[in-house]
């Protein structure tokens, strides 16, 4: 398998112990077992292989023992890899926007109403509504709330980035990092939307709306997508165009690709410093929700570098990635 491009990839380090959930072996059987139940691969077990999404949400969500929570998760995570590449990206780059905006609002509506009856023929809106009434049966209804209004901020991001794609221009670099907070997959799940869920615990509304907090997500979900830009920016078809912080700072310091990746990978690390010293503060305050929040950004970060660099091979060519892969191009161009 070879990358479509040979720009040298700078390294990029964590320093952070990487903790993983003792669930993980449940979790990967689970997935694989609700993959083959909606259709959403052809071959679950190879695909998981090549991804390892229980190997990810193992790893950046080690707190706790519940392997269902978990497994929950991971098949949430695997639902926005399918709705982000398949039924948002990939009708935009063909120019179809009002598919990916049809899609969009359409997941948006499921989370709000799961128990309504789906009269669509499309097995990922299925899945979703499986996801969310399991999320009312094991933590109620207001964590069902959390996560659809994280969506909505997921698909407000994902509308956004799509008045660039298709003007085929990029966003400013100060403008491309709150937006890049929203279009990262794990703008829906940060704090109790996923970390407490997993963890067991329900962490308080004027907790997660806290300032302090409030920081934290923001730097990792800066830290996560960033990661995401650089290390995959290989495997973009047009990197000049590519809407990643790399091609970003090379229009925007009118330099080269490889000199954007280098200022990308530069600010990765002055992101991580300061979520060094947000969570270090977050583990000296008398609340114990935010103790607990700032020990978990940490092993959120480092978790999801130690997938990307030893578990998955998602980005790793042009053979097995999202912009290849046309599995689920007959329902997502469905009329």
């Amino acid at each position: 398998m070879t990358p479509r491009h040979s720009f040298t990839i700078p390294k990029l380090i964590a320093p952070y112990p990487v903790l993983i959930h003792p669930g993980r072996a449940a979790a990967h059987r689970l997935l694989v077992e609700w993959k083959a139940r909606y259709g959403l691969t052809a071959e679950p077990g190879q695909e998981e292989a090549v991804y390892d999404f229980s190997g990810l949400v193992a790893s950046i969500y080690p707190l706790g023992d519940d392997a269902e929570r978990l497994a929950h998760t991971a098949q949430s995570t695997h639902f926005t890899e399918v709705l982000d590449d398949h039924f948002i990206e990939r009708p935009i780059r063909d120019g179809q926007l009002h598919i990916a905006t049809d899609h969009a609002l359409r997941m948006v509506e499921i989370t709000e109403d799961p128990f309504a009856e789906i009269t669509e023929d499309i097995p990922l809106y299925h899945a979703l509504a499986d996801l969310c009434r399991r999320m009312v049966t094991l933590a109620g209804w207001e964590q069902l709330e959390r996560w659809a209004s994280g969506m909505w901020g997921f698909s407000f991001g994902v509308l956004v980035e799509m008045a660039y794609t298709t003007t085929r221009t990029l966003p400013g670099a100060a403008a491309y990092g709150p937006l890049r907070e929203r279009t990262t997959g794990f703008y829906p799940w940060f704090n109790d939307q996923m970390i407490g869920f997993v963890a067991g615990r329900h962490i308080p509304a004027e907790v997660l709306a806290q300032p302090a907090v409030r920081t934290m997500r923001k730097l990792s979900s800066k830290i996560i997508g960033y990661y995401n830009d650089i290390s995959a920016f290989n495997a973009e078809p047009q990197p000049e165009q590519a809407m990643a912080l790399p091609a970003v700072l090379a229009r925007a310091h009118n330099c080269s690709l490889q000199d954007g990746l280098e200022q990308a990978a530069e600010h990765w690390y002055d992101l991580v410093a300061e979520l060094t010293i947000a969570t270090d503060r977050a583990g000296h305050s008398e609340n114990e929700h935010i103790r607990f929040l700032g020990l978990a950004s940490r092993h959120m970060v480092a978790g999801f570098v130690h997938w990307g660099d030893n578990l998955t091979q998602r980005y790793a060519s042009t053979d097995s990635n999202r912009w290849t892969d046309t599995q689920h191009d007959e329902v997502v161009y469905r009329q």
